[in-house]
């Protein structure tokens, strides 16, 4: 029963609630006394601030003051009122200039005698406003107005003094009439009852630059006039607004009648006077401050005492609390003015507020620390453990972004923290490394990489990396790095792999397949000599050197990559730990490089195949070969002048190594939908030229006409022979009339089928009169032929032979209709927008040789176009990677035109891309300056840009792109090493530029 009731507790429970327990108790105390002294201290700290603002405000005020003072009793008492005329009182000019240097709040001093005289001078250095509103030269820098009463007509002007008081500019002003005798500072001046006889009026707007300030004046002796001076109480609102007693705290000086003196928005003062429509001096409730309002509503009620000259009280303002204090300033003596200073409570009480918040948080804080410390005690060995296996399970997901274990004060535990944090560091590094390797597409960036790495890793100085060459059994260093310089190695001579002692580290690594150390040293003879070149670079005494061999994933060995490492003498061997490392990562390392190289292999297989292809197409023509060729060299040389501006159209234009890849691949197989298109239609070279030249069955029918008529003739003369002798001469003579005849109109069929002349309506007239002659047949023609053309005529009955047939006809066996799957429908996932021709081909004679330009009729040319049509179909069909994806679009548009009205989609150059609209130019120039076309001669450079000057204007070709062409000389540079020596001639290129 006892054993129920008693329950043992754990040590650390104990000795939590014992520390919590007084924690709290202790910190309860320490926060209550922090708070009551900070508060007194905050408090106290406040007032402090308040009585040195007072301080300082009274400071300015009689530094201000009273040298204005001295200096208005000292001009009191000169000819300023004392003088007779005019020219007495100007004569004190420098007297009122030193009373305004020495007073730079003084903005001007004047006087006033009792018949009204006027004079007043005007401070002008540094006050823009003034010098502005006044208009005064640039040399100016006082201002005097004067109004002269000694007689009438009463005289004001305004005189323009330098620093020297020399006279610069003197200007009448009838119009200036100022009556001193009626402004408050004269009447009150006279009136004034102090010791001094000096008064101060209340503060008001200067009416010349809108300035908050007040007037000191005084009177003369014997009542000869007053002189009074303007003060500036615009840095005291600087002052004001430059205390900082809280965040938010409010400070006003203001004097016995409300009016504020300073504030720190200085804009607040001035308000406008709703009666008299001028700006006016506020009160103090007029700045719209609740927290001033309601201390000045206090202090004017009473409730402080206007006596004592300060005093405190707390005012509820939107339930939050203010301290108010109203402090008497009584600077330069005159006038007593009122300091007003409202603080939030929260502010003022901010550093106890914060104190006891950070007790608070302390005793908090403690709380917490307490509680694992006191675990910590009887737990110091399961929590290393824990977090270990955190660790373990982190790797084991291939996460190593885990903070390192918490040190041990367990020697076990400490050491096997120490190894799980070498590993998982280790583990990282390797695949760090590993990722880079096999993101890397570039090899011989990977390459160099590779090297780099393994020397930053193993602490080398300097390393080569070689390759295997299987075909004559060398390695040949490929990549070397010394110092984290890469050195030239183009140089190298390649070493055989021959087993020998003597044989380089590199090349026993390679021959027995295993990492090879060595320690070499230049005392030694034969090291020296082998190694010279590397104690030279390091400039050291000794190496080690590493040797890796590389092997791919079939295990066979790529090359070798060496690491030199400078030494000590007698330093110690590089760690078997590191060595491993290395050895594991150089297996990475090479089946990085074996795919890289599997992927150059790859590209240079393709790089083949599609040469192949663009052989083949050019090999199908004898009278283009050459132009899949040379269309990528000068696609290439335009490129490489739209890269290379900075400024202008092509300024953002850059290609990418993968860009210039895609941009190679299209310029190559831009045409290669030609492999679809009829050799004989691509070289048709005269109108009736099929797989073969009809021209050749027109001559045999002209001969068989030819034929028909010597028989015909003959015929005749052995008909007339019993009965008389005929003049065989007459029939010789027809015989060769008819020859001739029929040879001239044969050889008006042949130049007809050449193209080379524009077919005039006359000889399209000739054309079908010849086309008329009838010659017989008398043989099948249905016999030994093709099943397509028996299709063909099986529209047509035969005819019964023999037949007479005419010489040229357009027959229904001519016309090869378009198979259905030749259409392309409207909605075509190409985007194709071409109107195929009815027929395929259109054979007939009197057709084709009626073709008005050239010798292709509608349907071939249509067939030529639709080499265009194959090509993208062709592209699109291929499983291009990613960043080849752009191809087909660069291959497929360089027959569209800038204005849409190209093929085979009716693109326009805003749907068309930089590298199409180059393939565009690139193409049209080869084919003008081509001399292996069938259809016409090379053009010459300066025909060739000619044409293409009417495509730009015409909107066909790329205007920017053809002044480029132009400009960056890719035209001369292709001419001069693609085009004959005689078709380059002199080209203003001046003349095609916009």
């Amino acid at each position: 029963m006892l054993s129920l009731i008693f329950q043992p507790r754990k040590l650390h429970v104990t000795l939590v609630t014992l520390m919590l327990g007084l924690v709290v108790i202790f910190y309860s105390s320490l926060a209550s006394v922090s708070w009551f002294m900070g508060a007194q201290r905050d408090l106290t700290m406040t007032n402090d601030k308040i009585e040195r603002v007072g301080r300082e405000l009274n400071g300015v005020l009689e530094a201000e003051l009273l040298p204005m003072k001295s200096a208005i009793k000292i001009l009191a008492e000169t000819a300023l009122l004392t003088g007779t005329f005019h020219k007495e009182r100007v004569a004190q000019l420098p007297a009122m200039a030193a009373a305004l240097r020495q007073n730079p709040s003084a903005g001007s001093v004047y006087a006033s005698t009792t018949e009204g005289s006027f004079v007043l001078m005007r401070n002008l250095t540094d006050r823009p406003k003034d010098r502005a509103t006044f208009k005064a030269p640039e040399q100016a820098m006082f201002l005097v107005q004067s109004v002269n009463r000694d007689k009438l007509p009463v005289v004001g002007r305004y005189d323009f003094y330098d620093a020297a008081l020399t006279l610069i500019a003197s200007v009448a002003k009838p119009d200036y009439q100022f009556e001193p005798r009626t402004r408050p500072w004269y009447l009150q001046a006279l009136q004034a009852n102090t010791a001094e006889g000096i008064i101060q009026t209340d503060p008001y707007l200067f009416a010349s630059n809108q300035k908050i300030g007040i007037t000191l004046a005084v009177r003369g002796r014997n009542n000869s006039g007053v002189v009074g001076i303007d003060m500036s109480l615009t840095g005291l609102s600087r002052l004001i607004a430059r205390q900082k007693i809280t965040a938010t705290a409010e400070l006003v000086l203001f004097n016995g009648s409300g009016r504020v003196l300073a504030y720190r928005d200085s804009d607040k003062i001035f308000i406008k006077n709703n009666a008299t429509g001028l700006s006016d001096v506020a009160l103090v409730p007029e700045l719209n401050v609740p927290a001033l309002t309601d201390l000045f509503t206090h202090w004017q009620n009473n409730t402080l005492s206007n006596a004592t000259g300060k005093d405190d009280l707390k005012i509820e303002l939107e339930g939050k609390e203010w301290y108010g204090r109203v402090q008497r300033i009584d600077g330069g003596g005159i006038n007593a003015l009122f300091l007003g200073i409202a603080v939030p409570n929260a502010e003022l009480m901010a550093d106890s507020i914060r104190i006891r918040d950070l007790t608070t948080a302390l005793s908090l804080l403690l709380l917490l620390l307490m509680l694992p410390i006191i675990i910590y005690i009887s737990t110091n060995v399961s929590r290393p453990l824990r977090d270990l296996v955190k660790i373990a399970e982190a790797i084991g997901s291939f996460n190593f972004t885990s903070p390192d274990p918490s040190r041990s004060t367990i020697t076990e535990v400490e050491a096997l923290a120490v190894s799980m944090t070498k590993m998982k560091h280790t583990l990282k590094k390797f695949l760090d490394i590993s990722s880079a390797l096999s993101a890397e597409s570039n090899f011989p960036r990977l390459i160099n990489i590779i090297l780099h790495e393994m020397i930053a890793i193993s602490g080398a100085s300097s390393g080569e990396l070689a390759l295997v060459s299987l075909n004559d059994n060398t390695v040949q260093t490929v990549v070397r790095q010394v110092h984290g310089m890469e050195c030239d190695v183009t140089e190298e001579v390649p070493v055989s792999v021959v087993d020998s002692t003597h044989a380089p580290l590199t090349v026993r690594a390679i021959i027995r397949g295993s990492l090879q150390t060595l320690r070499v040293t230049n005392t030694h003879p034969r090291q020296a000599k082998t190694y010279a070149r590397l104690f030279k670079e390091l400039d050291v005494p000794h190496v080690d050197i590493v040797a890796l061999p590389l092997r791919n994933r079939n295990n066979e060995i790529l090359g070798a990559l060496t690491l030199q490492i400078a030494v000590e003498e007698n330093a110690v061997a590089i760690s078997p730990e590191l060595l491993a490392f290395i050895d594991a990562l150089s297996g990475t390392a090479a089946v990085a490089m074996d795919n890289q190289k599997m992927l150059l292999d790859q590209k240079e297989l393709l790089e083949a195949l599609i040469q192949l292809v663009a052989g083949a197409i050019d090999a199908k023509s004898p009278y283009s070969g050459g132009h899949c060729q040379r269309v990528p060299e000068l696609a290439k040389l335009l490129a490489e002048a739209a890269c290379e501006q900075t400024d202008g159209v092509f300024a953002d234009f850059h290609l990418s190594e993968e860009g210039w890849e895609a941009l190679h691949i299209a310029s190559w197989l831009h045409d290669c939908g030609k492999v679809t298109t009829p050799e004989y239609v691509v070289d048709k070279a005269t109108k009736l030229e099929t797989i073969y030249d009809r021209i050749h069955e027109i001559r045999m029918r002209f001969e068989v006409l030819k034929r028909d008529v010597d028989i015909a003739v003959y015929q005749q003369f052995i008909a007339s022979l019993p009965k008389e002798w005929l003049n065989t001469h007459a029939l010789q003579t027809e015989i060769d009339t008819q020859h001739a005849m029929l040879n001239e109109e044969f050889n008006f069929i042949a130049s007809c089928n050449v193209g080379g002349e524009f077919m005039a309506p006359d000889k399209l007239e000739r054309l079908a009169l010849i086309a008329q002659r009838r010659w017989l047949r008398t043989l099948d023609d249905r016999l030994g032929i093709s099943e397509q053309d028996t299709m063909l005529r099986q529209t047509v009955p035969a005819a019964t032979l023999p037949t007479w047939e005419n010489l040229l006809a357009d027959k229904p066996e001519h016309i090869v209709p378009r198979a259905e799957r030749d259409h392309i429908a409207a909605n075509n996932p190409w985007g194709f927008k071409v109107m195929a021709p009815t027929n395929l081909y259109n054979r007939g004679e009197i057709y084709n040789l009626s073709i008005a330009r050239g010798t292709l009729t509608q349907e071939e040319r249509y067939k030529i176009n639709e080499h265009m049509v194959q090509t993208i179909k062709m592209l699109s069909a291929l499983p291009f990677p990613n960043h080849l994806s752009r191809v087909t679009e660069i291959a497929g548009g360089h027959h569209e035109k800038m204005d849409g009205t190209g093929y085979p989609r009716c693109l326009a150059k805003a749907e068309l891309s930089i590298e199409a609209r180059i393939m565009a130019i690139a193409d049209v120039f080869e084919a003008l300056t081509a001399v292996d076309r069938p259809y016409k001669q090379g053009k010459t450079l300066s025909e060739s840009i000619k044409i293409m000057g009417f495509m730009k204007n015409d909107k066909h070709i790329d205007p920017d792109l053809f002044e480029l062409f132009l400009v960056s000389g890719a035209y001369l540079n292709y001419a001069k090493r693609f085009m004959r020596p005689e078709q380059i001639d002199v080209v203003d290129i001046e003349t095609y530029l916009s």
